[in-house]
């Protein structure tokens, strides 16, 4: 059952080396240090510099400036994605459809996202088992998805997961970026005016779709 990491930092006892977001809303500009991430006594060094990168992306996603929209077509961007999905591990990575539109959105954000999507399905099944990358359009909508055929979500852990630092009730295993790498794939669907969207059940796999509209977030900076 998939799994992600939680952090037990002690109550009381900030460790002021990273900041992110005080809020998930995109109107809040406020910073504050994390009182939630673990100290540096307590994870190794690599995955610190990992929780701080991450942090910072979470902080980034704040800002006016996050994105830096232009044109992308679609069809040609879920090839692209697909390639550098192989680089992630030995799966059967397969091409499910790909849509063909214009959207309006940052493409380096957008492949960070659903990359990130992509090894979350790598850190859940085993080699040769299927990962499916598509694409499709839906009147005003773009969608990308990332579907597996891992162990499955509970019902009762799919809202949950995209919060940061959390972890699923039934299992021990945890996932890379110190839990907050879906935080950031929502971060990202959410300053596109978009959206992620979870189908799930244990033992059917899961597929994560990021939705958003062509016509592009309503305020962002152009490339």
């Amino acid at each position: 059952m998939r799994a992600f990491s939680h952090a037990s930092a002690s109550v009381g006892e900030p460790t002021p080396w990273c900041s992110a977001p005080s809020s998930s809303s995109r109107s809040s500009r406020r910073l504050r240090w994390c009182s939630w991430c673990p100290g540096p006594s307590t994870r190794p060094a690599a995955t610190r510099a990992s929780l701080r990168s991450s942090c910072a992306r979470l902080a980034k996603a704040e800002r006016e400036d996050f994105l830096r929209v232009g044109q992308v077509e679609l069809g040609a961007f879920t090839d692209e994605l697909h390639e550098k999905a192989l680089a992630l591990g030995r799966r059967d990575w397969e091409l499910e459809a790909r849509g063909e539109a214009r959207l309006v959105g940052d493409r380096q954000r957008l492949t960070q996202a659903m990359m990130g999507l992509a090894q979350n399905a790598v850190q859940h099944t085993k080699e040769g088992d299927r990962i499916w990358i598509g694409s499709a359009v839906d009147d005003s909508e773009a969608s990308l998805w990332v579907r597996d055929t891992g162990p499955g979500i509970p019902n009762r852990d799919q809202e949950r997961i995209f919060e940061r630092f959390a972890r699923t009730s039934a299992s021990r295993r945890r996932s890379e970026g110190a839990g907050l790498g879906l935080s950031i794939v929502r971060a990202i669907a959410e300053s596109h005016d978009g959206r992620v969207e979870l189908v799930s059940r244990p033992g059917a796999g899961a597929t994560f779709t990021i939705v958003v509209p062509l016509r592009g977030p309503e305020v962002a900076a152009p490339r």
